[in-house]
């Protein structure tokens, strides 16, 4: 019972089934027509019947696959791909529905095809996850029918899978390249000249021609009876923080993500870049209370405790209290540490609030704000106007601009480094901060 209830009337049998309804019509005209409508119905029942034979013979036509990366990485699109194999002995023309996760748009997911016996079918989509999270695909459902056509068999393959939708890995990894590949030309990487020599010591060895002679170590030299020089290299073991606003002024979206998702995103990239270049790395989540520190370190774990934090980070519905980050800070953060502020102000007005809390942070710490420009209303004031309407449009857009620019203005007024960004380019214009100033030595 349980196969004949996965048995479904297909719509070429309801139109054999009109056709006779037809015949029996005209029947009431000519007895011709009421006697073909007997054959008819006695046709369509008679294959009916064969093909539910031929469909619930095999009791498993199907052998299905669901084959899906085991890391998704947030923004990235990535394939899914769904292997078909008739084990049946007849051919079969399949219909295949999937059940993707609610969190992407695809709602009618379907895929038609035909196999010979024993003959495999590859069929692939595509998803560009939006939102971070646990993304589960149910069961793969498929409908089956012969050449008549009159009837489709139901078979459920159980392949429930779920995968999880982490922080961007492969923009970690272009910005990785990036941060240690001094030659690598990337769209958008600037190259920065080091100003100065670092003074962090890192040996002493025999002169060689060509050598600073004021790096001369004249002690060393007269007990080695030989020119010993002082060798020094790149300053390491900074603390680099990324400090994340997760209130409701990085809810805005930008081409289906959040702005606080773009800057997830950005502060792993981050992060492992500086692990590269041997700094140390943080974390730090807050809103209306600090929702979560990881202390700047360089340990091998280290990126995989702010992987894991980005992942369960959520947002909040309240507003960012930029003083009781301060007090957080003060209380965790010990040591001068370059502090990465992911957040967002619209107005002035909103900054003033914040700015005391800024400014004193900006006395021990090295502190960059990186704040998201808005790409829809910079494009309004670059458009020609035809109208009154586009006029008055206009205006507001080149004051909303304005407030930005006032914004970024009051911010370096108080000493306090900025970064004024599309959220697209968030990950590699902060990149570009963060290795500007480790070349002049502000960190």
């Amino acid at each position: 019972m349980k196969v004949f209830s996965s048995i479904f009337l297909a719509n070429r049998f309801f139109y054999c089934v009109a056709a006779v309804v037809v015949l029996y019509v005209a029947g009431f005209y000519s007895a011709v027509f009421m006697y073909l409508g007997h054959m008819g119905i006695l046709t369509v029942l008679s294959i009916t019947v064969y093909e539910v034979i031929i469909l619930v013979r095999t009791p498993k036509p199907l052998r299905a696959e669901r084959i899906l990366p085991e890391i998704v990485s947030l923004n990235d699109e990535f394939t899914i791909v769904i292997t078909t194999q008739n084990t049946s002995s007849r051919l079969m023309h399949i219909e295949l529905y999937d059940e993707p996760p609610y969190q992407t748009d695809l709602r009618t997911l379907c895929f038609h095809f035909s196999l010979q016996p024993g003959e495999k079918a590859r069929s692939e989509y595509k998803i560009q996850p939006k939102e971070r999270g646990a993304f589960e695909w149910g069961n793969l459902n498929y409908f089956l029918c012969t050449k008549i056509g009159f009837v489709k068999r139901k078979w459920i393959v159980q392949n429930e899978i779920e995968v999880k939708v982490l922080p961007s890995i492969i923009q970690m990894r272009k910005a990785e390249l990036m941060a240690v590949n001094p030659n690598a030309v990337v769209p958008g990487l600037k190259k920065v000249r080091k100003i100065g020599d670092s003074m962090e010591f890192e040996q002493i060895r025999s002169y060689v021609r060509g050598d600073d002679y004021r790096r001369i170590n004249w002690k060393a030299t007269s007990r080695q009876h030989d020119l010993r020089i002082n060798t020094y290299r790149d300053e390491r073991s900074q603390s680099v923080y990324s400090v994340i606003d997760t209130s409701r002024n990085m809810a805005g979206m930008f081409e289906g993500m959040s702005l606080m998702d773009y800057a997830v995103n950005a502060a792993l990239a981050i992060s492992n870049a500086a692990l590269k270049k041997e700094d140390n790395a943080g974390l730090i989540t807050f809103a209306e209370q600090t929702d979560r520190i990881i202390t700047a370190s360089g340990r091998r774990t280290q990126l995989n405790a702010i992987l894991n934090a980005l992942y369960a980070q959520k947002n909040s519905d309240l507003e960012a209290d930029f003083e009781h980050l301060f007090t957080s800070v003060k209380r965790r953060v010990k040591h001068r540490s370059l502090l990465l502020v992911y957040t967002n102000f619209d107005h002035v007005s909103s900054l003033e609030r914040s700015l005391s809390a800024l400014r004193s942070l900006a006395q021990k710490h090295v502190v960059v704000v990186v704040v998201f420009e808005n790409v829809s209303i910079k494009e309004v004031t670059e458009k020609e106007v035809h109208s009154i309407k586009e006029v008055y449009t206009r205006t507001v857009a080149e004051h909303h601009v304005l407030e930005k620019n006032l914004i970024i203005n009051e911010l370096r007024n108080f000493g306090i480094q900025t970064v004024l960004t599309s959220p697209e380019k968030l990950t590699i214009n902060t990149l570009n901060k963060y290795l500007e100033l480790k070349a002049r030595r502000l960190i």
